[in-house]
């Protein structure tokens, strides 16, 4: 059984779930931000901890906490993290294993 909802409540439902499914950029150039969600599982999906990558990358773990916390970081510590996550190729997949539930 479906509930038929008026115009107007039907318009901003639609509305508020399309406001959800919209994908913040992993990068913003004129912020400097990163979506630091996105950037810590691509750093995760190449088996690095953060503190790892910064090491590796040469960026203080300061400076990739500020950027992980969705904050603007300077072109410098973008291009060295753009870098770091070209470095290293994302991990193979987990196979299923056949009597997992």
């Amino acid at each position: 059984m479906s509930v038929r909802l008026e115009p107007d409540r039907r318009r901003s439902e639609l509305a508020s779930r399309c406001a959800t499914q919209i994908e913040k950029p992993f990068w913003n150039p004129r912020s400097g931000a990163f979506d630091g969600a996105q950037l810590r599982r691509a750093i995760v999906l190449r088996g690095r901890t953060v503190r790892e990558f910064a090491v590796v990358t040469k960026v203080s773990l300061a400076c990739l906490y500020r950027a992980l916390g969705d904050y603007g970081v300077t072109d410098d510590t973008a291009t060295k993290i753009f870098d770091g996550l070209r470095q290293r190729q994302l991990l193979p997949p987990i196979p299923e294993l056949p009597n997992a539930r």
